[in-house]
């Protein structure tokens, strides 16, 4: 004999609408905005003070385009629910390509 799946209760509103979405996009935004500056300004320095652009130059440019391409999927992952509750997609199952999640997977992998 089977028990019945329990059902969530009603979640508040309030709780729902909490989100640390903005404080993620300010924090990434800001550093990547930080960073562009001091990379520019190094490559401003070394091209047009010192006359030298070296190897760790370079590969500090290369650094800096990788950290962009994180902040852009970070952005995305913002778009799909981080910095929100998980309770908010447990209520709603969370799709995850073709496999649903339910709260009992999400217990068993320590999510919740």
């Amino acid at each position: 004999m089977s028990t019945p799946t329990p059902t969530a209760a009603p979640l508040d509103p309030a709780y729902v609408a909490e989100s640390r979405q903005p404080l993620f996009y300010g924090i990434v935004f800001g550093l990547l905005t930080c960073s562009t500056i001091v990379v520019s300004l190094r490559f401003y320095c070394r091209a047009l003070i010192i006359r030298k652009i070296g190897l760790d130059d370079w590969l500090i440019l290369v650094g800096l385009v990788f950290a962009w391409i994180f902040g852009i999927y970070n952005h995305f992952h913002v778009a799909y629910g981080i910095g929100k509750h998980i309770d908010v997609f447990v209520s709603y199952e969370v799709r995850s390509g073709d496999i649903m999640i339910d709260q009992q997977k999400l217990e068993s992998f320590g999510y919740v």
